[in-house]
């Protein structure tokens, strides 16, 4: 494992480097967007039948948590069905709903990414 410590250093190791990943939290609600630092910004377009987000940044691992307590009929990206997985932790893309919450994991190549939520 990596870590930010000192080969010499006796305590907790738990701690591991930082990584390019973006993990968002999305609470939809008509139309919104978010920009990082970076450059990279997440738009949101939210209905009653459907909830896409716009993803544009570089190439690097995504995973959005999207407040939904219904579960969707369908999720795409770029127009392809992602499927659902009982563990998203075992997977590189896929999605699953917690609670109220569906998350969805994918690698994004860099560029645009779209991603729609058809509810039911």
């Amino acid at each position: 494992m990596q870590t930010l410590v000192d080969a010499s250093y006796t305590g907790p190791t738990s701690l591991v480097l930082m990584t390019t990943a973006l993990d968002f939290m999305v609470y939809p609600a008509g139309a919104s967007q978010f920009s990082l630092y970076d450059g990279s910004s997440v738009s949101c377009q939210a209905s009653s039948g459907s909830i896409g987000l716009t993803l544009v940044s570089t190439a690097r691992r995504v995973r959005f948590r999207i407040l939904q307590g219904h579960r969707p009929s369908s999720v795409t990206l770029n127009g392809l069905v992602l499927p659902e997985r009982t563990n998203l932790d075992a997977v590189s893309s896929g999605w699953a709903q917690t609670g109220d919450f569906i998350t969805v994991k994918f690698s994004h190549r860099g560029g645009t990414s779209r991603l729609n939520l058809q509810l039911r």
